[in-house]
């Protein structure tokens, strides 16, 4: 896989949360109840694949401990009442998932155009640029890497006891989206914790160190540009300003010393 050396997150400047990043370095890891795409890690291993009882058996029993005095017949019922009732199963696992898991969702290019307007109200906020090895590094991420846009992935629940297959099955889950989203050159950071995450837990502070630059959009307020300048001087950012690139649909930028 080839990893970039700077990733890059769109902000807000009239939001004050987004502000932070730059005043306190501060970058906050989202849950998936907090995304805008309603299949975002939402997906969920297929057990309807599991359709004899010896699939289900080989299923079982690497679940078991070897103490287990769980009887197999009433865990077959009970994985059977999930295949039939796949929603309350779902319901269950997004709730339980929105909880542990941590995600810190960064882009691998600065000029995507939608993204400002998306992202940065309307070309009137920020970019931020990462270190990718010292933002990896900042908290104990457990993977990273770019998306797959694609078909909706199809997870055998039985790939989740092979070793050989683990790590592609969790890729499934928190690195796929539709091709529809294609356009955002997502790069993800994520983990999954054991304890609860709260709201100051998602909350961390980054080294000036990790931070590389910073590029105000096309319509960033004029007046507050000394601001941010005097913020990347003190802490040895690079900044620059974007500009449109003549007779194109594109974007350039040009560095404010």
């Amino acid at each position: 896989m080839n990893i970039p050396q700077i990733v890059y997150k769109f902000r807000d400047w009239k939001c004050t949360y987004h502000r932070n990043i730059l005043y306190r370095n501060e970058i906050y890891l989202a849950s998936p109840a907090d995304f805008n795409d309603p299949f975002d890690c939402r997906i969920i291993p297929d057990y309807s694949l599991l359709d004899t009882r010896e699939k289900k058996i080989e299923y079982l029993m690497p679940l078991r401990p070897s103490n287990s005095e769980i009887d197999i017949e009433q865990a077959i019922n009970n994985l059977e009442g999930i295949i039939k009732n796949p929603d309350k199963y779902e319901k269950y696992r997004f709730q339980f998932d929105d909880k542990h898991l941590v995600i810190f969702c960064v882009t691998t290019k600065w000029d995507i155009i939608p993204l400002w307007s998306n992202y940065a109200n309307f070309h009137t906020g920020f970019c931020v640029g990462f270190n990718l090895a010292k933002l990896s590094s900042a908290f104990p991420f457990s993977k990273m890497g770019k998306l797959y846009y694609n078909k909706y992935p199809s997870i055998n629940p039985a790939d989740q006891n092979d070793p050989d297959k683990y790590i592609s099955v969790s890729f499934k889950k928190t690195h796929y989206k539709s091709n529809e989203w294609e356009y955002e050159n997502e790069f993800r950071l994520t983990r999954f914790l054991e304890k609860e995450m709260n709201l100051k837990d998602r909350l961390i502070y980054l080294s000036d160190e990790c931070i590389v630059e910073i590029t105000l959009g096309l319509n960033f307020p004029v007046t507050d540009i000394s601001e941010v300048k005097e913020i990347a001087s003190q802490k040895k950012w690079a900044l620059y300003h974007a500009q449109r690139i003549p007779m194109k649909f594109g974007l350039t930028r040009e560095r404010i010393e």
